[in-house]
């Protein structure tokens, strides 16, 4: 289904829309940002206008209002490491606890959370590979040697295809290093 910007009249998809309560609001995304964006200049230079009339406008306002919040926070946070002690003392709890958070996710949210894929972009990439490893043309099955790892570079995050374990496990072992490989094959053709 397609809409109307109000702000810039142009026909646009739905996905091009943020949505409230359901329905599309009236100006697109690209309208939206842009008028966020000029607000957030315009509150910038609007600050810098009122600290350069009002130097001394923060130190005033703490010594006017020094009562007002003395004692506000005491005793919630009790110095720079507050939260690495508090983790330190309630390390199980925390371990736990989230143990049984990723137990609890699904597969689509483990694939989206570390290689930003979903379960029918797999799907479609296991097909476009023949569900085979995309090194040494092995059968994915079950089995632990030969089933399939999501092969991807450590730098970038790019996923680069769909490996057998064994694949995977030297391409990791030779440290992705293209002229180890080359190394290898030369020791080898020997």
């Amino acid at each position: 289904m397609e809409k109307i910007c109000s702000k810039c009249n142009l026909l646009k998809a739905e996905s091009e829309f943020y949505f409230r309560d359901g329905n599309p609001i009236n100006q697109c995304k690209s309208c939206c940002k842009e008028y966020a964006n000029s607000r957030k200049e315009a509150n910038r230079e609007n600050q810098r206008k009122f600290r350069e009339n009002n130097p001394n406008y923060q130190k005033e306002y703490q010594s006017r209002n020094r009562g007002k919040y003395k004692g506000r926070y005491k005793g919630r946070y009790k110095g720079k490491y507050s939260c690495k002690t508090y983790y330190a003392k309630n390390k199980e709890k925390y371990l736990q606890r989230n143990k049984e958070y990723r137990k609890n996710l699904t597969r689509d949210q483990k694939l989206r959370y570390k290689y930003s894929i979903t379960e029918k972009e797999l799907q479609a990439l296991i097909e476009s590979q023949g569900n085979k490893c995309k090194i040494c043309d092995t059968p994915f099955s079950e089995n632990f040697s030969d089933r399939m790892n999501i092969d991807h570079d450590h730098t970038t995050g790019k996923l680069r295809g769909l490996l057998c374990h064994k694949c995977n496990t030297g391409l990791g072992l030779f440290k992705d290093d293209i002229s180890r490989l080359h190394s290898a094959i030369d020791y080898l053709s020997h």
